[in-house]
């Protein structure tokens, strides 16, 4: 099993307010740079699942397996039936107030760099649209192209 990459991001918001905008349904859209679209199917709690349309045409599954309100969730997340690869989100509070997102990877062959550069992107983009009430911008803060060319 290769290594987990987490990536934490301190946000000058309460808790309460970055719960509200990770648990909001299809959010995906307005926060992540790289996400065309973010159908829901299902949500919210254990067994939301909904779906990732990266602008580079890849198209990723997720199940949410773990849900605690205003504290984070886990979820399975891949292609096709294959839900191999385990995303954890966490709050965090120790005197200022976080989002961390970590990843462990369901193949010996992930890439640690590129998975470290995605979820700063992810948690850079949760901490301009909680703090601004923007949406991000596609490659707000640099291309990736095997999410984003």
């Amino acid at each position: 099993m290769s290594s987990s990459v987490t990536v934490t991001q301190v946000i000058d918001a309460d808790a309460q307010k970055i719960w509200q905008a990770i648990s909001e349904p299809g959010v995906l859209e307005r926060v992540h740079p790289f996400v065309e679209k973010n159908p829901v199917e299902q949500w919210p709690g254990i067994g939301a699942t909904d779906t990732i349309h990266y602008f580079s045409g890849l198209t990723l599954h997720r199940d949410f397996t773990y849900w605690n309100e205003e504290q984070g969730y886990d979820l399975k997340i891949g292609q096709g039936s294959d839900r191999g690869t385990t995303v954890i989100w966490r709050i965090g509070d120790s005197g200022e107030n976080s989002l961390s997102i970590t990843i462990q990877p369901g193949n010996d062959n992930a890439d640690v760099d590129l998975l470290k550069t995605y979820l700063e992107s992810v948690t850079r983009g949760f901490e301009y649209h909680i703090t601004t009430g923007k949406n991000i911008q596609r490659n707000q803060f640099g291309a990736l192209p095997y999410f984003s060319p």
